[in-house]
């Protein structure tokens, strides 16, 4: 399905939660750029995975949650769920928050994941 606006990603959100499409198959890591400080991750990649990656790098990612060998990193970015190294104020890099806060923006524009929880 290919998509041109928010509208249209919010009907295809809205379609996929109600017959219960999972993206957990779109796992893919498709590229780390240290320089940019940026990777480009779909929805499914375990967060685990994407931090052994990233450190491979010589890079941090500070969320940490319990779930980090199971959780993917769209629960993570749709929950906020940070962990111990994202409680502390100095550790929570703000930028990760803004980003975050931009995905959710852009690709949930009518907040049908988790109404009401993340992100007003």
């Amino acid at each position: 399905m290919l998509t041109s606006s928010r509208e249209e990603v919010a009907q295809v959100l809205r379609l996929a939660a109600e017959h219960r499409v999972s993206t957990e198959r779109m796992a893919a890591l498709k590229e780390i750029d240290a320089e940019d400080l940026l990777a480009v991750v779909e929805l499914g990649v375990i967060l685990g995975e994407l931090q052994t990656r990233v450190e491979a790098e010589g890079l941090f990612y500070p969320p940490d949650p319990a779930s980090l060998a199971r959780c993917s990193l769209g629960g993570n970015v749709a929950e906020n769920a940070g962990g111990p190294r994202a409680s502390r104020p100095l550790e929570q890099a703000a930028g990760v928050i803004a980003r975050q806060k931009r995905l959710k923006r852009q690709w949930d524009p009518e907040n049908l994941l988790n109404p009401g929880k993340i992100f007003p």
